[in-house]
């Protein structure tokens, strides 16, 4: 991400936002909310819209307005926050929180309503920095032990630096063997 805003040399418009698989994001049993998005060929973000109560069960689902459960492909980009802004990007936020301001108290910007917005404006271009990596979304105290095990897991297989392949002992230890 810092070298690919590095590289911009504060271009305006231009963001980034890293995207992630659905399906590697670890997530417990209960439903969440998600930020799906759809890509171009270029890597380009075209939308980002939020669904609630995706379910990760043998199969990924959200259920419609009319109480249907619609699987959804576990590959569908998702993005997870991790996003790359320019400073002109404040400018537009600045915008978009005065003009509520007018009407109704505001008191925080749903930023990938509007990067959707602006991107449908054609104000702004948003580059998909792909990853094939795994996200561990820690919401709650009870995702701390789901965590900590993959965490573990992944260090036990060398996925992470050397720095960060000792296991969390103090937390919950694994086995050396």
């Amino acid at each position: 991400m810092g070298e690919y805003l590095h590289a911009l040399n504060y271009k305006t418009a231009k963001y980034s936002v890293v995207l992630y698989e659905l399906r590697k994001l670890f997530l417990d049993s209960n439903a969440v909310s998600r930020d799906l998005c759809e890509i171009d060929d270029n890597n380009r973000l075209m939308t980002i819209f939020s669904q609630e109560e995706i379910i990760i069960a043998n199969t990924i689902s959200y259920q419609d307005e009319y109480r249907h459960q619609i699987e959804i492909p576990g590959t569908i980009p998702t993005s997870v926050g991790f996003w790359g802004f320019v400073p002109d990007f404040f400018d537009f936020a600045k915008h978009e929180l005065k003009t509520h301001r007018e009407g109704e108290a505001k008191e925080r910007l749903n930023i990938p309503l509007l990067i959707n917005k602006l991107i449908v404006q054609v104000k702004i271009e948003v580059e998909d920095l792909q990853t094939s990596s795994n996200w561990m979304n820690i919401a709650a105290a009870a995702d701390k032990l789901m965590a900590v095990l993959k965490i573990n897991e992944m260090a036990k297989k060398g996925e992470y630096p050397p720095i960060l392949r000792q296991p969390i002992h103090n937390i919950l230890p694994i086995n050396e063997d």
